[in-house]
């Protein structure tokens, strides 16, 4: 006969039975709550329902994201032999990093599981605030398209005297370009830009050769399907131009040390595609294998003259 109060008795020290001569035998134990604890961020692993998260109100409180979900665990026998699964839930917690003048801290997480209250202490690691370029920011490389190319060397050249040579893996493999610590103001700017709005900014194309083309344009936020998440680094900024189909695009880093917002370049500011004489133009010079463009942005979008670009050292 079973004696559920007896198991019940001894359910944290064994909590996997087996049924032997009309009886339940404790045979071993899952632990029923497991927290893993990394910065800016915590899972709490339990058998057991997790609800009623709280978290101290302090200055991170705002910047924290949570959520309760289900997931299947395996469980392995000697490491890989397979004995069967459980049914978790797990309370995933996490922060944000944004700059700040104090960069390490923690906070806690307050949670119930199985009647009983546990808190956690997250550690939180910020960023350090960036120093930021209020001068014409340029660069010019030669032209890629992420889809197409892997391997390929940009031979970028930037207007951040710091800049270092980094090989971030795009869409179809990695891209040799140079990425910085300094962030040009125009990136803060860019970055804060609404749907459909934009800035001013001079483009420049170059076939290896003599003489360098000008052309005013606008740098265009464009929709969130345009969207890439390409790593560089926390901290790290990069800014590069690619073609793709009937546009020509920019993309700059975020706070959080990515290639992710898209611009789309033209001189009548599109939020679709790129003028067809420019864009015919890229696409000659991306045939060809030292074929360059750049481009060059006051630090407030304002519109640039090519005198100005040429005066801040703006080469192509």
């Amino acid at each position: 006969m079973l004696n559920i109060k007896k198991l019940i008795q001894k359910i944290e020290e064994k909590n996997i039975f087996k049924a032997s001569n009309n009886e339940l035998i404790g045979v071993g134990k899952i632990n029923p709550v497991i927290e893993e604890v990394n910065t800016n961020s915590v899972k709490v692993y339990s058998i057991h329902d997790i609800s009623n998260v709280r978290f101290k109100d302090d200055t991170y409180k705002s910047r924290i994201n949570h959520s309760i979900t289900t997931e299947g665990e395996a469980l392995l026998f000697k490491g890989s032999i397979l004995l069967g699964d459980v049914t978790m839930n797990v309370l995933n917690v996490n922060i944000t990093p944004t700059e700040s003048e104090v960069i390490n801290g923690s906070t806690t997480i307050t949670y119930s599981c199985n009647g009983t209250d546990n808190t956690i202490t997250m550690p939180i690691l910020d960023n350090v605030i960036s120093k930021e370029d209020t001068s014409i920011f340029w660069t010019s490389h030669i032209l890629f398209n992420p889809y197409n190319d892997s391997g390929k060397d940009l031979r970028q050249t930037v207007s951040i005297d710091t800049s270092e040579e980094d090989s971030p893996i795009f869409i179809s493999g990695n891209i040799v370009i140079k990425k910085f610590k300094t962030k040009p103001a125009i990136f803060s700017n860019l970055n804060k830009l609404s749907l459909g709005k934009n800035v001013n900014a001079i483009l420049a194309f170059n076939d290896n050769g003599a003489n360098t083309e000008f052309i005013p344009v606008k740098l265009t936020k464009s929709g969130n399907n345009s969207k890439m998440d390409i790593s560089i680094g926390q901290g790290y900024n990069a800014g590069v131009i690619e073609i793709k189909n009937s546009q020509l695009l920019f993309h700059c880093s975020d706070e959080g040390g990515r290639l992710y917002n898209q611009f789309v370049i033209s001189t009548n500011g599109s939020v679709i595609s790129t003028d067809t004489n420019i864009i015919n133009k890229a696409k000659m010079l991306y045939q060809k294998e030292y074929g360059m463009v750049g481009i060059a942005m006051k630090a407030d979008g304002s519109p640039i003259t090519e005198e100005e670009a040429k005066n801040a050292g703006f080469i192509i």
